[in-house]
């Protein structure tokens, strides 16, 4: 009793393997491709359970006129099914002519379908140092991390947007003849794509460029209020299609160059290749 025996063959890139364990994307599929055997009893069915579930997701007869000790087959699983972001465990085996158990081979299969879009907190760019260059003014959206100039050579290819701090006019005032400006810092985001540089201090010419591109900024608000505008990612690819601003820096949808000041509880919509990522 409980002597079946389970294998898998990773057929392709997306069949789980021996360890049990796959990690898919939420548009793709992942397959179970199978052996059971049972050495000492005839298998009647092949059944696939869903961890945590009571009856089987699927079952499969083994007719008469089959090799009923022996029995191959696929398991096809799609991630807009499973859901995004979610882990999902299965177990497969046998049942004798009278529904009883005979084995699962000891094996589990889990899947993790990763969630369509990363939320990362506490991020913080800093004004580029000059002198030293290791104050963190570059960040990778894909994971997330920050670089300096003296670290980000090397990870450049992840390397999504810089920094800068520009001293802007932000006031101008005439009165009994006399000229009044008012200065004030203002952070810029940049493509490291730009040409020319707006921030040249550093020589980055060795580096590899992401080609990042921005959209106007969009009012946030609360961090309830931003994910509801964001998730899916759908409703991300439709703002991108939003006119575009008619300030000074903000004249195209897209930008390569310098989006406008980067001013509070406001979004940038970036995107790159195929990928898009929203920036708080």
């Amino acid at each position: 009793m409980f002597k079946v025996k389970l294998t898998v063959n990773k057929s392709e890139p997306y069949a789980i393997g021996p360890d049990g364990v796959i990690n898919i994307g939420p548009k793709d599929s992942a397959i179970i491709d199978y052996t059971i055997e049972s050495p000492e009893a005839d298998m009647y069915q092949v059944a696939l359970y869903k961890t945590g579930g009571g009856l089987p997701s699927q079952r499969i007869p083994v007719t008469g006129g089959m090799n009923r000790r022996v029995y191959s087959g696929r398991f096809k699983f799609y991630a807009q099914d499973l859901g995004s972001g979610s882990t999902t465990s299965y177990r497969i085996w046998a049942n004798d002519a009278n529904g009883v158990y005979l084995g699962d081979g000891g094996l589990k299969f889990t899947i993790y379908v990763n969630s369509d879009m990363q939320y990362f907190t506490n991020r913080r760019l800093f004004t580029p140092d000059s002198v030293t260059g290791e104050e963190p003014c570059y960040l990778s959206l894909s994971d997330g991390q920050l670089y300096s100039y003296t670290t980000g050579g090397p990870h450049s290819a992840t390397i999504d947007l810089g920094l800068f701090t520009k001293r802007d006019t932000t006031k101008v005032e005439v009165k009994d003849g006399v000229t009044t400006y008012t200065l004030a810092n203002r952070n810029y985001l940049y493509s490291l794509s730009a040409s020319p540089l707006p921030f040249a201090h550093y020589d980055i010419s060795s580096w590899v460029k992401r080609g990042t591109l921005f959209s106007k900024q969009v009012t946030g608000g609360s961090i309830t209020d931003i994910v509801k505008s964001l998730v899916p990612v759908l409703k991300l690819k439709r703002r991108q299609k939003s006119k575009p601003s008619t300030s000074l820096w903000c004249r195209q949808i897209w930008l390569l160059l310098i989006v406008c000041p980067w001013l509070p509880d406001n979004i940038f919509i970036l995107k790159h290749l195929r990928e898009s990522m929203a920036l708080y």
